[in-house]
């Protein structure tokens, strides 16, 4: 994976950095290839590794009982990225591990993220108005922010997947998180990835840890999302819908 640092999309992750009034909002548009490098070959390994390890275990566990167990109790090979025994599979599922990686250096996720952490959106405009819509809540746009990533992903050539973990190990559990949302972009041709986030960390708990800005972006926490942000999906975004209407699908 390589960083690509690209002007418009540096723009944007400006504005996705600000206050309201009782919230720090904490955001990023990350962009990478997907060229693998040593270390995503080796991660690569390892998903391999683990996948099939526990497939066996489950293999020989359901085999020793009577009755064995049930197919829905058994490690699935089954996963938004299509079936985990097949390479091409566990190669997105490599990159999403890898960006995450790369965003938050200081977290390792990949010890703690599983497949069936993310899931697979069907939809741009489902995705785009979701996003614009919190922002909209928070009293903040960004203009062409869909036409910049666009320039840069072709967005109707992507697969949308959704980052939403369960597991109190997870670094975007952190105290003070009021939401979180976490989407990425994987563009095969042009073998690129696109990690767009925003966190919610409560006013209140930001001051009491003491933490600048600067300090929360650099050590990036992104989690699921809790009741309170049920509320994000009650206003559409502004121009999702148009901006889609004349994207060439």
């Amino acid at each position: 994976m390589k960083f690509l640092h690209l002007s418009g999309i540096d723009a944007i992750n400006l504005d996705l950095n600000f206050s309201t009034s009782d919230c720090c909002v904490f955001g990023g548009c990350d962009l990478y290839t997907t060229k693998a490098t040593g270390s995503d070959k080796r991660l690569l390994r390892s998903i391999t590794d683990t996948i099939e390890t526990k497939f066996e275990a489950d293999a020989r566990l359901s085999a020793s009982l009577s009755p064995p167990l049930d197919s829905t109790e058994l490690f699935s090979r089954s996963s938004p990225f299509g079936p985990l025994d097949q390479t091409s599979s566990r190669k997105i599922y490599s990159y999403l591990l890898a960006t995450l990686n790369a965003s938050h250096p200081y977290h390792e996720f990949s010890a703690i993220v599983r497949p069936d952490h993310f899931s697979k959106e069907r939809c741009l405009l489902t995705t785009m108005n979701r996003f614009n819509a919190a922002l909209f809540n928070l009293g903040k746009t960004i203009p062409n922010l869909w036409e910049t990533i666009d320039t840069e992903m072709d967005l109707k050539d992507c697969a949308i997947y959704v980052y939403e973990p369960d597991n109190l190990e997870d670094p975007y559990t952190a105290e003070g998180l009021l939401w979180c949302m976490m989407y990425f972009f994987h563009n095969k041709h042009r073998k690129r990835v696109c990690y767009l986030y925003l966190r919610a960390v409560s006013k209140s708990s930001h001051s009491h840890s003491n933490r600048t800005m600067e300090t929360w972006q650099e050590e990036g926490d992104d989690e699921d999302w809790n009741s309170d942000s049920e509320r994000l999906w009650e206003t559409p975004g502004s121009d999702s819908d148009e901006f889609v209407e004349h994207m060439e699908i």
